[in-house]
């Protein structure tokens, strides 16, 4: 009981610090959810169980607070996310993936950049999924420019 005490107010924690630090003036709320996946050592999808914080900003993102790291995840209209400029995202962490299909990969750090549209055009998606990668200590500085940077572009939830 102590330790899930410790690994879940670890998570609390970072929500709380993200909700007073970089969410100020985005209106979010947040909650505990389950059924998250991810890729294991064999690059097969594996649900997870247990439930983690999520906030979200009406309108623009979801922020998944996991064990080790936090993802902004967000989404581009199929025409938007085509017409894109996908060198803006050069030094950033991400992944992208359908709405419908989520299990879908279009770009993952394995892929070549020039591989996400031309696996967008090979969907039959209409909403195109993103999720910025941020280590779990990052600092939340880093976060806040990246919810300040998909707003300005046009991504929305």
């Amino acid at each position: 009981m102590k330790e899930l005490n410790t690994f879940y107010a670890r998570l609390e924690s970072k929500v709380l610090e993200i909700a007073n630090d970089i969410c100020v003036g985005f209106p979010l709320t947040w909650g505990w959810y389950n059924g998250h996946f991810h890729k294991g050592e064999n690059e097969k999808w594996i649900r997870e169980a247990f439930p983690i914080p999520v906030i979200t900003i009406d309108g623009l993102c979801d922020i998944e607070i996991n064990i080790n790291k936090i993802t902004v995840s967000t989404k581009l209209s199929r025409e938007k996310a085509l017409e894109y400029h996908y060198e803006k995202f050069k030094n950033v962490a991400f992944e992208s993936y359908g709405i419908e299909n989520y299990l879908l990969d279009f770009y993952t750090s394995d892929m070549v950049l020039d591989d996400l549209k031309d696996n967008i055009l090979k969907s039959d998606e209409k909403e195109i999924g993103f999720s910025f990668l941020f280590n779990f200590d990052e600092p939340i500085v880093n976060i806040t420019q990246m919810l300040h940077f998909i707003e300005k572009e046009g991504f929305y939830y």
